[in-house]
């Protein structure tokens, strides 16, 4: 499995594990990109924001790491900091980038999605918000 990580890292090919639920791990040198089919705004339900946290949480207990950094899917300027994970970027860097281009993190999903009337979608989703948990 090394073998294969560092062939596609030196290749700028993704290295992707598949799981299940249509999970999918894109691995950096320094960090990976933990994909998941839900819409950024449905993290404003509990029951999926706690199961998307407890995945996130174990990969990082397994991998050593101390936080997490949630981004929203492509169609918000944030999701521009999954393609460091890509080109081997670590955490710190990853929270620099984020930081310099859109400020401070969000600490819960709330304070960047909140409901509402005026959208077909139903949400009102700050478009340079992120996502950071320490653990």
């Amino acid at each position: 499995m090394e073998a294969a990580l560092e062939e596609g890292w030196a290749t700028n090919n993704p290295v992707a594990l598949n799981g299940p639920a249509l999970l999918v791990v894109d691995m950096g040198r320094h960090a990976c990109d933990v994909g998941t089919p839900w819409r950024w705004w449905t993290l404003t339900d509990e029951a999926i924001y706690a199961a998307v946290q407890a995945v996130v949480r174990e990969l990082a207990r397994l991998l050593g790491s101390p936080a997490a950094i949630y981004v929203p899917d492509s169609a918000f300027a944030p999701s521009g900091a999954r393609e460091l994970v890509l080109e081997g970027a670590t955490l710190g860097q990853i929270e620099e980038w984020l930081r310099e281009r859109y400020g401070a993190p969000a600490t819960d999903p709330a304070s960047i999605i909140r409901r509402t009337q005026n959208k077909s979608y139903g949400f009102d989703m700050s478009e340079t918000g992120y996502l950071k948990e320490t653990f």
